[in-house]
């Protein structure tokens, strides 16, 4: 009973979509949802809990690059077979929020974009047509965080750079902060965090320690909120 239900929820997910399917869809699992473990059940419909997660590495003493965009100091932390649990937390998201100059780095390293299979906005000052599913937003930041949560889906994932996420500070738009500290002091470069945001205090929920020396520090946005003005 339990297989052939499911079949017909996945069916009907696919086949409606929007806020009519999104609807539809709850209304459907709360009818069955005494087959499915209750928590799931509350949390897979429920718009807002989709996160702002920013998934960074950076220096000791908080840069995310040396002069002139050299991420060198990163290679000796490429260790075969470990990954920093990099795709279990993408597996986890569907869109994706960076900065053009990050976007316009990386692009120059790849001949296709990393993430060209989730939706993507690059914050940017000029327009320009989408390419496939990433979008040049030039739109308010705010705004676009609030769209995004008002839906359901997957996790959102703030790809930096410093610019970007410490716009989302400022907006208390950041719901998570995922620091993976790289055992290097660069002394300059592009900070990370850039200033000019309120004060805001954070939660601890998860370290680890790599064996190339990386420590992986998790940390909740206490109380963080995306505010209309």
């Amino acid at each position: 009973m339990v297989v052939v239900i499911k079949k017909m929820l996945l069916m009907y997910y696919l086949k409606y979509s929007g806020v009519l399917g999104y609807f539809f869809k709850k209304a459907l699992y709360n009818r069955y949802k005494y087959y499915f473990h209750p928590q799931k059940t509350e949390t897979l419909f429920t718009p807002m809990n989709r996160k702002t997660i920013a998934y960074i590495a950076c220096s000791i003493d908080g840069f995310i690059a040396k002069p002139g965009d050299d991420l060198s100091f990163l290679d000796k932390m490429q260790v075969e077979g470990e990954d920093y649990g990099y795709k279990a937390f993408t597996d986890r998201v569907d869109t994706v929020i960076l900065g053009n100059n990050t976007y316009q780095w990386v692009m120059k390293q790849v001949n296709e974009f990393p993430h060209a299979n989730k939706e993507t906005f690059v914050i940017t000052r000029q327009e320009q047509p989408s390419q496939g599913r990433v979008h040049f937003y030039t739109g308010d930041l705010q705004k676009l965080i609030l769209n995004l949560k008002s839906k359901p889906g997957g996790n959102v994932f703030i790809d930096g750079g410093g610019r970007t996420i410490s716009e989302l500070l400022k907006l208390r738009c950041l719901d998570e902060i995922h620091l993976f500290l790289v055992p290097i002091l660069l002394g300059e470069g592009t900070r990370l965090f850039q200033g000019n945001y309120p004060e805001q205090a954070l939660e601890l929920f998860e370290t680890r320690s790599f064996s190339s020396g990386m420590v992986s520090v998790k940390y909740r946005v206490v109380k963080a909120q995306v505010e209309s003005h």
